[in-house]
């Protein structure tokens, strides 16, 4: 989106993060059932005075087992069937230790990898907001950066793990509360099945 606006080929481009996830969750298996919830959220990029908007960012990807996080049936390798369905194949699948193991490695990472981008010193982020999953993982990704848990944004007992909406909506709701305020410079990272992950540095201009 930044590239397009400053390619000059669009003014304003809306970018948006929703999820449907309760389609794919199974209701029988605990481990997954309870930490998911549906959302959406959405953001409009446009031109900002200078010295404000986007600054860096980061993208990374990791080739692992592919029974980390996954749904095994239902795209074109296994197709859906009666005996898959029933076999409860076409609900998410996800191996809770590996993920969060990845999670805690890469959340910090990539938010490093953004801020070195951009010549940004961790120590002045106002604002990190990370992917809702896991309190835990979270906590572990700010002790690792360094980076006081009064400075991260949470909301994830309000809305449980959202996947892609949850920056999104964590912005919306800092937003609302007034804590997020014209020239915070903040982090947005959060990762996922692939398994990816990807952070971006930014002085916030309204």
């Amino acid at each position: 989106g930044k590239a397009l606006i400053q390619s000059g080929m669009y003014k304003k481009i809306l970018v948006i993060g929703a999820e449907s996830i309760s389609r794919l969750v199974d209701m029988q298996d605990r481990n997954t059932a309870i930490l998911f919830g549906d959302g959406a959220a959405a953001a409009v990029l446009g031109e900002v005075e200078e010295g404000y908007g986007i600054i860096s960012s980061y993208m990374g990807t990791e080739g692992v087992d592919d029974d980390t996080l996954r749904i095994k049936a239902g795209g074109t390798l296994y197709p859906a069937t009666v005996e898959r369905v029933e076999n409860r194949e076409i609900y998410l699948e996800m191996n809770g230790t590996d993920v969060f193991k990845f999670a805690v490695r890469a959340l910090p990472h990539a938010t490093k990898e953004a801020a070195k981008n951009g010549n940004v010193n961790l120590a002045d982020i106002d604002i990190l907001f990370p992917h809702q999953a896991n309190l835990r993982i979270i906590e572990s990704a700010a002790k690792r950066l360094r980076i006081p848990m009064e400075k991260v944004y949470l909301n994830i007992h309000k809305y449980g793990n959202t996947s892609a909406a949850s920056i999104g909506l964590a912005i919306g709701d800092a937003l609302e509360e007034g804590r997020l305020k014209k020239g915070d410079l903040i982090a947005l990272t959060g990762f996922g099945a692939g398994l990816t992950y990807g952070s971006l540095i930014m002085r916030w201009s309204k």
